[in-house]
């Protein structure tokens, strides 16, 4: 009889352990459909965020281009007023002197 009672209990403990490990066996596809799943949403968010860089790095570069063309506008205008200054100052000085001997 004591063998009976313990071929009944290895029979529960197999049972209970193969209950068990099917138990594991959905919870690790549970686990692998979830990695899978966030993986995706991981890799779109990835890509989003590398459409951004591209897209910021694009408008930066044309910022960049803007800024240059004003520099050089403005390297250009400051040259000509160094150039056009003297003749500036030469009329407004003469005008002075003329104004001034008329008095």
């Amino acid at each position: 009889m004591d063998i009976e009672v313990e071929v009944k209990e290895l029979k529960r403990r197999v049972t209970e352990l193969e209950s068990d490990a099917k138990g594991e066996k959905l919870l690790v596809r549970r686990v692998f459909e979830a990695v899978r799943d966030n993986q995706e949403h991981i890799l779109a968010v990835s890509r989003k965020v590398d459409n951004l860089r591209d897209d910021m790095d694009q408008r930066f570069e044309g910022l960049q281009a803007e800024m240059n063309a004003r520099f050089e506008l403005t390297d250009k205008k400051i040259d000509t007023l160094r150039e056009d200054l003297p003749d500036i100052v030469a009329s407004a000085v003469a005008r002075v002197l003329r104004d001034e001997s008329k008095v």
